[in-house]
């Protein structure tokens, strides 16, 4: 069950235009499509960034917001010469703001054919227990 403050975040974060692209430099910026999941543990954030590699992806946690950035380099065929293309090179920019129930030491991502997966830890006063019952 997710406290008042991550529905907060949640709230906010919906607000946000995913997948509309905006400019700087003459790059899109796109804000990538995500899915927040929760487990015992843990919230799982699943974003999708086609084109990113792990290389390209850069996580800074500063102050109590997440930020997430990528980026996706122009593919260059060798021997070939480009007559139209469709696919430019953009970037992916997309920020939360992170409660006081996740542990901020553990946080772990991966990237694996461009989704990113961001696992938020809890910290272990959140994390559900079972309190064991003895006859007597």
């Amino acid at each position: 069950m997710m406290t008042a403050q991550e529905q907060e975040m949640m709230k906010r974060e919906e607000q946000a235009v995913s997948g509309e692209a905006r400019r700087v430099d003459r790059r899109p910026v796109y804000s990538p499509a995500t899915d927040v999941y929760e487990q015992e543990g843990s919230f799982v954030l699943v974003m999708d960034m086609p084109g990113v590699t792990d290389k390209d992806v850069e996580l800074q946690l500063e102050d109590d917001v997440l930020n997430i950035r990528a980026g996706i380099k122009e593919q260059e065929l060798e021997g070939y010469e480009l007559l139209y293309g469709e696919f430019r090179p953009a970037d992916y920019e997309r920020s939360f703001t992170l409660s006081s129930d996740i542990d901020r030491d553990k946080i772990k991502a991966s990237v694996k054919n461009g989704v990113l997966r961001v696992e938020l830890p809890k910290t272990e006063k959140l994390k559900p227990r079972k309190i064991e019952v003895k006859a007597g």
